[in-house]
């Protein structure tokens, strides 16, 4: 709870910073991003009775649609898949007949996420829910259950333009799920494309456009 508190901390924060910034000449910015990753995750207590693990790998794919108004602080609502943990055993009966069990917990985010962008870092925090999934399979028998769970995150990145209106930016983000004490961390890779383009794309797309019909 101290960590989600911080973060909330932060959000409220970097709003305040952010509303104090110049305009920047445009009226605002709308922006699509996917991020895709991997993602190291670790349980408070071991996850079953038959292994003392608690740090799970997994993997974390994400599209967020982000609103830039005019000002540094922009917001997005951000969704995807993530796969927390998946592991798999064999145990045996008391005459000894193997069994496989196999047990994987993902979840589908929907957050609002809070960005800012100064010198090409990228700063965000984000809140909202998880959609928890949890997978049980027995001998070929599945069991799902479902849950939903609250859920705050921070990202930091830097970027780099690939074309004026198409960004990457490496990231890491740390993601935690307060009433279940899941705490992640995810290296990634975000590509950002700019839907409104800037008044010089325009121009070079009308330029381009009339080179094409001479």
């Amino acid at each position: 709870m101290r960590i989600a508190l911080i973060i909330m901390l932060t959000v409220v924060f970097v709003a305040g910073v952010a509303q104090s910034q110049p305009d920047t000449g445009t009226k605002y910015t709308v922006e699509a991003l996917l991020t895709v990753g991997l993602k190291y995750t670790r349980f408070v207590n071991p996850t079953t009775e038959f292994t003392d693990r608690q740090i799970f790998p997994g993997v974390t794919v994400k599209a967020r649609l982000h609103w830039f108004p005019n000002h540094l602080l922009g917001i997005g609502i951000q969704s995807g898949y993530e796969l927390f943990a998946i592991e798999k055993h064999i145990i045996l009966d008391d005459e000894g007949v193997p069994s496989v069990i196999e047990m994987q917990l993902s979840g589908v985010p929907i957050h609002a996420v809070f960005e800012m962008r100064p010198n090409n870092f990228r700063l965000g925090v984000g809140l909202g829910i998880y959609l928890l999934e949890s997978k049980i399979s027995f001998n070929g028998s599945i069991t799902k259950s479902s849950d939903l769970a609250f859920g705050v995150s921070a990202l930091v990145g830097y970027e780099w333009h690939i074309f004026e209106d198409l960004h990457v930016s490496p990231e890491i983000g740390l993601y935690m799920i307060s009433d279940r004490s899941i705490v992640s961390v995810s290296p990634s890779i975000t590509l950002r494309y700019r839907l409104t383009p800037s008044a010089s794309s325009y121009r070079g797309y009308i330029r381009y456009f009339l080179t094409s019909v001479d």
